[in-house]
């Protein structure tokens, strides 16, 4: 028997527990994927909206693509996001191949300009 998959509004709370992010990027896209969540709760939105409004969030405050940190740090959130259910495999492979693109262009730059910006 098949069984529907539902997408996942909420942390799961013992991966959270478990795998408690170091990378400060990551802990400021799931800080803001919370507050955001806790705040359309409030707003009376369902938590499967919830839970999507969260996820645009998420990813709207990722790093941009631009010097070799914030790509780093973006793919920490991308992959973060990922395994945690927040990004879903289909934009989670648009976002990393984007992230694959700036890391090139970077790898591109003369010496002198590889932390900046692209």
């Amino acid at each position: 028997m098949l069984k529907a998959i539902q997408p996942s509004t909420a942390l799961p709370s013992e991966e959270a527990s478990n795998s408690v992010p170091q990378n400060p990027a990551i802990l400021h896209c799931v800080a803001v994927w919370k507050s955001t969540r806790q705040q359309s709760l409030a707003n009376g939105r369902s938590e499967f909206y919830s839970g999507v409004d969260a996820a645009k969030a998420y990813c709207a405050v990722m790093p941009q693509l631009s010097g070799y940190q914030n790509i780093c740090d973006y793919i920490a959130c991308v992959g973060f996001g990922l395994v945690i259910d927040i990004i879903k495999e289909d934009r989670a492979d648009k976002l990393l191949h984007a992230a694959q693109v700036a890391l090139k262009a970077v790898s591109q730059l003369p010496k002198s300009q590889k932390g900046g910006a692209l």
